[in-house]
């Protein structure tokens, strides 16, 4: 129940320096935002027979917006896993 919650979250985050990096990655493993991204489950069909899977968001989308409108300064690329330096 809980996951499925934590699935289930809409999250807006500001910032993707090396705090957000790490936030980012906690929210991932976490699995927070990810209904619709390949969960699932099996139901029974509606004479109880053979089972199907279905999305196991029960319609509720989860997803995290990252925003950040700074540059990436080279100096930092040391604490930010999600930039190199071509970016």
């Amino acid at each position: 129940a809980l996951q499925r919650e934590l699935h289930a979250q809409r999250w807006f985050l500001v910032g993707a320096g090396a705090l957000g990096c790490e936030y980012i990655k906690g929210l991932a493993l976490m699995g927070v935002g990810t209904s619709g991204a390949g969960t699932t489950r099996e139901v029974a069909d509606d004479d109880g027979a053979a089972a199907k899977t279905v999305p196991a968001d029960d319609g509720k989308r989860g997803v995290v917006f990252v925003t950040d409108m700074d540059t990436i300064e080279v100096s930092n690329l040391n604490r930010q896993f999600l930039f190199r330096a071509e970016n």
